[in-house]
């Protein structure tokens, strides 16, 4: 079974899938944008744009979920 959860919010060194991207989680941190809001920056792992750095409020992302281990077997 794949575990996808759009609710939950990323830890350092998930993979998550954003704005039709894959990326690694490399930091998180509270932002201001409302009491549970946090700022996730985000490193792409897509073969096309390996490394490419991203930096979104998780809560206000449209098209988000955090891809669970059974993703990658």
């Amino acid at each position: 079974m794949n575990e996808h959860v759009a609710d939950q919010t990323p830890q350092p060194g998930d993979i998550v899938r954003v704005r039709s991207r894959t990326f690694l989680v490399e930091s998180i941190e509270s932002s201001g944008y409302g009491p549970d809001s946090t700022t996730v920056r985000l490193a792409c792992i897509d073969d096309d744009a390996q490394g490419d750095q991203l930096e979104v409020v998780w809560n206000l992302e449209i098209d988000r979920e955090v891809l669970g281990k059974d993703t990658w077997r």
